[in-house]
Order: C-alpha cells, then sequence, then structure tokens
C-alpha cells in the first residue's frame, strides 16, 4: 500500500472484482473484497488503559475501525502490549467468532479475522500469509507491515527499505528465510515516514537498492504498484503527513 506516514491511516481493497460502489465512500466494491487498513496508533494510545496519549482516542479508535470493517488490520507503534492484548482490544470493538489472529513482530501488529499460515518477519517489520477461504478465493494474501525510522534518520530509512526488498526476494524464492506460493499477491505497507528524500519509497516500489542486489519485488520482474490512497477517496489529495511548521516535508 506503501502509505507515506506519521499517524496515518490507511485503507486498501483487495478486489475479486470491481463494481460500481453503493452507499458511503467506506463502503466495498464487492461482497467478497478483502480490505486491509494500516493505521499507525501513536505510542500504544489506543488502549484505555495506557494513559500515554489523548483519553478520547480509544473511542475515536473504535469508532474508526467499526466503519471501515477491516478485515486486515496493520497497526504500528504498539510498544507495551502483546498481539494476544491487541487482538483483544479489536475483538471488544468488532467480535469475530474465535477472535481476531495477531501477530506482532517489533511495534507491528497485523490482525485478521482469517487465520495465518504464515507469521514471521526480521526486526523492523511484521509479515504474515493470510488463509483466505479456499471456497471463495483462489489465493492467499501476503501482507507485510513495517515502520521506517522516523525524522532525520533517512538512512536508517534506506537501509531498512533495502532490507525489505530482500526479504521479499528470499519470499519470492524457494528456501531460504521464508517461501510463499508463486503469484501470490503481496501488500506492503505500514509508517514509512518518508519525510526525506523519498527515495526509500522508491526502492520499495521499484527493488533498486542502495546496498544489495536490485529485485523487483513484483512476480513478474516489474515494479509493484502505490496504491496512492486519496483523502476520503476523493480529490486529489494523498498526503498521509502534514505539518506546516515542521522542518519534515
Amino acid at each position: 500500500m506503501l502509505s507515506r506516514t506519521l499517524f496515518p491511516l490507511t485503507l486498501l481493497l483487495f478486489a475479486a472484482h470491481c463494481f460500481a460502489q453503493t452507499g458511503t465512500f467506506v463502503d466495498k466494491w464487492d461482497a467478497r473484497d478483502v480490505r486491509v487498513v494500516s493505521y499507525n496508533i501513536f505510542f500504544d494510545s489506543i488502549f484505555p488503559d495506557d494513559g500515554s496519549g489523548d483519553p478520547e482516542t480509544p473511542d475515536r479508535f473504535a469508532r474508526v475501525i467499526s466503519a471501515l470493517q477491516p478485515d486486515v488490520l496493520a497497526i504500528q507503534e504498539v510498544f507495551n502490549y502483546s498481539a494476544a492484548e491487541t487482538a483483544a482490544l479489536v475483538n471488544g470493538i468488532l467480535p469475530i467468532s474465535g477472535g481476531w489472529h495477531a501477530h506482532r513482530q517489533s511495534d507491528s501488529v497485523i490482525l485478521s479475522r482469517y487465520p495465518f499460515s504464515l507469521a514471521t518477519g526480521e526486526a523492523g517489520h511484521a509479515d504474515v500469509l493470510v488463509d483466505l477461504p479456499d471456497n471463495e478465493y483462489t489465493t492467499d494474501l501476503f501482507v507485510l507491515s513495517d515502520h521506517l525510522p522516523c525524522c532525520g534518520n533517512e538512512d536508517g530509512r534506506q537501509e531498512e527499505a533495502d532490507e525489505i526488498i530482500q526479504w521479499l526476494a528470499d519470499a519470492r524464492t524457494p528456501g531460504g528465510n521464508i517461501t510463499i506460493p508463486s503469484q501470490t499477491p503481496m501488500v506492503v505497507l505500514g509508517d514509512f515516514n518518508i519525510v526525506g528524500s523519498g527515495a526509500p519509497l522508491q526502492t520499495l516500489i521499484t527493488g533498486n537498492v542502495e546496498s544489495g542486489v536490485d529485485s523487483p519485488p513484483d512476480w513478474d520482474g516489474t515494479a509493484i504498484t502505490d496504491s496512492n490512497p486519496l483523502h476520503n477517496a476523493t480529490g486529489p489529495d494523498d498526503y498521509t503527513w502534514r505539518n506546516d511548521s515542521s522542518q519534515f516535508a
């Protein structure tokens, strides 16, 4: 999804069929669409007992998640809570039979209505293979959630983007640390903190790295696509960070 974010929320529809929307902009185009949402929650602020943020944030989070009805929810900046605790919180908002499946790596937690047939990751990112129902979908869905270093740490962002490209190359190749079935749809999302040159984002899209071997991340050896999510799905605006008095673009 390639969201360039600081305290962001981004959503993506992995469409089975693309039909006209019939209600508000948050409606799915098709009942079988898999909705993937990325949300930087800002220092555990969605947990009611945390006390580190605005006390109204948990209620705001609940309203947004209730409106969006995600199938897969990737959360960044979960520092002091486990995957199980995060799943319990989300299940209290959107209860499902058996509870939400959750996997945590670093400060990313990926939650899903469907089980995981793989849950792994490295220091900076979490990734899962979502086991979609075989009677409805012809393939499963791979989701990688990352939180690139913030602020002035451009070198750290680039290094981590390079590492993700190598990780995705490993995932597409049998053996190694991770292997997913050929042609599995892949979504790369999270808080990328692109407030510098923009080069780390281009690395994630094209696979052109500063350190290591270039590897275009799509299965056909080409670049992947920036979903370019628009504000409220309307108009031309697609930025996910703005502070006109900040030193960061």
